[in-house]
């Protein structure tokens, strides 16, 4: 004996749950982003410290190695 389910939803709810899945990938790649930006940060402030005796020269290299940063992997 063969049972015949079938659900059928409104187009209306197809398109719900469609942009919902969209917006929860797009979230996810966001808040990664931002997790990695985060810690590319944390690595360039354990790399170049921020002191009292700062030469411009470790200034220049801590600012390249932020500006190297990115929110994309």
């Amino acid at each position: 004996m063969k049972m015949d389910v079938n659900v059928s939803l409104p187009k209306a709810a197809v398109v719900a749950v469609a942009v919902i899945a969209v917006l929860f990938v797009v979230l996810l790649a966001w808040i990664g982003g931002e997790a990695h930006y985060g810690n590319c940060l944390e690595k360039v402030a354990l790399q170049h410290p921020v002191g009292a005796q700062v030469r411009p020269a470790e200034i220049a290299a801590r600012e390249d190695a932020i500006s190297s940063c990115s929110r994309w992997p």
